[in-house]
């Protein structure tokens, strides 16, 4: 198995697909949805410890991202928002992911630009709040709308803590940045502890299996190779064809490196 190797599943859903998971011998990155927070069950929360201690397997976690907004300027959204970070790092305590990602909840499309400082500020505020409960708990903010990177560095900058580091979203890169690959990674790439890994056409967010649309992902394991960077790799196929079609050109990647890759161990 690829320790560095992971499916995501909502949480709701992984709880049925047990048995498909073990069977593909890859970790899960579980979604944990606001509704599932709410009617969040301890004993399912033990059923699927007790599987990923059995099988040996890792996890990490998504947060909600719906209508969440750290740095919202409504200080009540923040509260809510704040509410379902503490949740999701108090079950984090319980599971150990390695990584929790979370949505930074601006963008240059729907918010003025004149917006940003105070985003920024209220952001800081909110991640303070999460990091002082996270404990030794890796932390990541997802690109989403950004056309280039500078809010998510000014974030992560601002709050400079080795826990909180970037997750590089590969499907929402290809649809709205607006600079290239290398310009990304030479700002954002000493903070990139996880990749998300999905494909589209280029036109929406079809979640697709990895060589199923247009992305260039041969551009970008061989990016990752040159600068060194070993993230968490998770799969983001929004269907169980697309899932298993994704796993399996995955695991043909990882086995074969770029021929140029340096060989080095895994931090």
């Amino acid at each position: 198995m690829d320790e560095n190797l992971y499916i995501h599943a909502p949480f709701e859903i992984l709880l049925e697909k047990f048995d498909l998971i073990e069977q593909a011998k890859v970790n899960v990155e579980i979604l944990f949805g606001a509704n599932v927070l709410d009617t969040l069950d301890d004993s399912d929360l033990g059923r699927v410890k007790d599987w990923l201690n059995k099988n040996g397997l890792l996890c990490t976690f998504h947060a909600p991202f719906w209508d969440m907004s750290p740095g919202a300027a409504d200080a009540r959204i923040r509260q809510v928002t704040l509410e379902r970070y503490l949740h999701i790092i108090q079950i984090a305590h319980e599971l150990q992911p390695r990584c929790v990602v979370f949505h930074p909840g601006f963008d240059d499309i729907h918010t003025d630009k004149n917006q940003r400082e105070r985003w920024l500020k209220n952001s800081v505020q909110t991640w303070g709040a999460v990091l002082k409960t996270s404990g030794d708990l890796t932390l990541c903010v997802e690109n989403v709308y950004q056309p280039e990177p500078s809010n998510l560095l000014a974030l992560i900058q601002a709050i400079d803590s080795p826990r909180l580091g970037h997750c590089f979203d590969t499907g929402h890169f290809n649809l709205f940045s607006q600079c290239s690959l290398d310009e990304w990674f030479d700002k954002m790439g000493p903070y990139v502890r996880e990749v998300h890994l999905h494909d589209n056409h280029g036109k929406k967010d079809d979640h697709l299996a990895i060589g199923e649309g247009i992305i260039d992902f041969d551009s970008l394991f061989n990016l990752l190779a040159r600068r060194q960077i070993h993230p968490e790799f998770v799969l983001e196929a929004h269907s169980q064809e697309q899932a298993v079609l994704s796993i399996s050109r995955m695991k043909q990647r990882l086995a074969s490196p770029p021929a140029h890759a340096p060989t080095v161990s895994s931090p």
